[in-house]
């Protein structure tokens, strides 16, 4: 009668078949790749999540300056537009246009 009791399951055993050893060493170490997928899961979620607050705050800096410089540009051509009446008042244009 051929030995049923490694498979368990009251079928003939055929060589190569998993002994329930290898088997929970086979389960126990799913287990081991299930907790690392979980793990590099979480960490790609981080990493993720770290990136993306990373560029809103690049893209929050980046709005900061263009604000700053559209002011600062503002300021100019206003600056530039007073030197320039003030330059027009001082010339014989001016005056020939006052009289």
């Amino acid at each position: 009668m051929p030995d049923t009791s490694a498979s368990g399951s009251g079928l003939p055993s055929q060589p190569g078949d998993p002994t329930p050893q290898s088997m929970l060493r086979a389960m126990s170490s799913g287990h081991a790749y299930i907790r690392e997928d979980h793990w590099s899961r979480f960490r790609a979620e981080q990493n993720a999540e770290d990136t993306k607050s990373s560029y809103e705050r690049r893209i929050e800096d980046l709005e900061r300056q263009a604000l700053t410089i559209k002011s600062l540009s503002k300021e100019s051509r206003l600056e530039l537009e007073i030197q320039g009446v003030d330059r027009f008042k001082r010339s014989p244009a001016y005056d020939a246009l006052l009289f």
